[in-house]
C-alpha cells in the first residue's frame, strides 16, 4: 500500500526518507500501478556515498526491492558494487538517460533534492536473460536510450480477466456474492 494512500503528507514522507537515509544510508522507493509491476529506486546513495542511485523496472516488485537493497548495501559497505558479483549474478548497470526523469519516474527523488537528476545520478539495474523468462526478457527496456519509457504491458490472461470483470453485472445493493 502506498504511504500517501494511507494518509501521510509530503512532510511526513520526507521525514520517513530522512530517517531511512540516516539509519541505512539510503532509502528505497517503490512505485506501482494497478496491474503492473511498476519500478523501484534508491535515494541517498548519490547524496551520502557519491555513488549513483539505482533504478529497476519491469520486474516483480519483491525482486526489484531485493535487488536494489542488496546492491545499495554493497555500496554502503564497500563504497562500490563489485563487478564480479554483477557478472556472477548476470546483472548489468547502465547509466539512465536524463530525459526519462521529466515524466515523474523518480518523483520522490525530485521532491527530496528539488531538482531533476542529471547524467550520472542514476544507474539502471538490468537483469540478464538467465534471470528472466523469455516473455520478460523481450520487454526489458534499457533506460540508457532516450526512447519513452514503456511500462509492463499486461499479458493475455490479465487482459481477459480485466475484461471479464468489466462486463460482469454488479449485484443489487444490499446483496453480496
Amino acid at each position: 500500500m502506498c504511504i500517501r494512500c494511507e494518509g501521510y503528507g509530503e512532510e511526513q514522507v520526507g521525514r520517513m526518507h530522512d530517517l531511512m537515509i540516516d539509519v541505512h544510508r539510503f532509502a528505497i522507493t517503490q512505485v506501482r500501478k494497478h496491474g503492473e509491476n511498476g519500478w523501484t529506486y534508491t535515494m541517498g546513495l548519490r547524496e551520502g556515498l557519491d555513488h549513483p542511485d539505482l533504478l529497476v523496472i519491469h520486474m516483480r516488485p519483491d525482486v526489484q526491492a531485493e535487488l536494489v537493497s542488496k546492491l545499495g548495501n554493497m555500496v554502503v559497505e564497500d563504497g562500490r558494487i563489485d563487478p564480479e558479483v554483477l557478472a556472477l549474478s548476470d546483472i548489468e548497470l547502465v547509466p539512465v538517460d536524463p530525459r526519462h526523469f521529466h515524466d515523474g519516474l523518480v518523483a520522490e527523488w525530485v521532491n527530496r533534492y528539488r531538482r531533476f537528476p542529471e547524467e550520472g545520478d542514476f544507474l539502471q539495474v538490468l537483469a540478464g536473460s538467465s534471470m528472466l523468462c523469455e516473455c520478460c526478457d523481450q520487454r526489458m527496456q534499457r533506460l540508457d536510450e532516450p526512447a519513452p519509457l514503456q511500462m509492463h504491458r499486461k499479458n493475455r490472461q490479465q487482459r481477459r480477466a480485466e475484461q471479464r470483470n468489466r462486463h460482469r453485472p454488479k449485484p443489487p445493493k444490499g446483496h453480496h456474492r
